[in-house]
């Protein structure tokens, strides 16, 4: 019985940490698909028979199971972070999620979001909007801060947040 949970237990963690193909995206322009795991701030592949790691240096933005993730520097700090890109637009929104407490795979999400006029991105809150942030970094759309101000949106989703954004404000 220990023998069928040992090996149980080698062949999920295998598959688990396997690598995926992913579609890379270097900062010269060019592409490339290899077989790749994301592993927090850093992008692990293998090429040929050489395990590589790639990070903001050489790539700027990574496809992996229909997935964008793009490397974003944070307002007020110089190294950037690979973060997932959940909407593209004049204002995007992108996420980072790190695991709190891996012992029961607990789990906590940063939002963040860059309009086109902003150099970094800037986050919004932490597994939901932060009002006070959305009153700042939108006032210069009157609807939106209304539904914010009225609690229109009920479950403070950053994602329906930023489509509204899109779809009604700014240019």
């Amino acid at each position: 019985m220990k023998k069928i949970l040992i090996l149980t237990i080698t062949l999920l963690t295998q598959i688990s940490y396997s690598q995926v193909k992913t579609k890379l995206f270097y900062k010269d322009g060019k592409t490339a698909i290899e077989k790749c795991k994301i592993k927090g701030n850093t992008l692990k592949c293998e090429i040929g028979n050489k395990k590589i790691k790639f990070t903001s240096s050489n790539i700027n933005a990574v496809e992996q199971n229909s997935k964008r993730y793009v490397y974003m520097k944070i307002e007020n700090s110089n190294k950037p972070k690979l973060m997932r890109q959940l909407i593209k637009g004049k204002t995007s929104l992108f996420e980072i999620t790190k695991m709190t407490a891996p012992q029961t795979q607990g789990t906590t999400t940063a939002y963040y979001v860059k309009r086109k006029s902003w150099t970094n991105v800037k986050k919004i809150g932490t597994m939901r909007y932060n009002k006070d942030k959305v009153i700042a970094y939108f006032s210069d759309c009157p609807l939106l801060i209304e539904k914010v101000k009225s609690k229109s949106f009920k479950d403070k989703s950053p994602f329906k947040l930023i489509s509204y954004f899109n779809e009604n404000c700014g240019n």
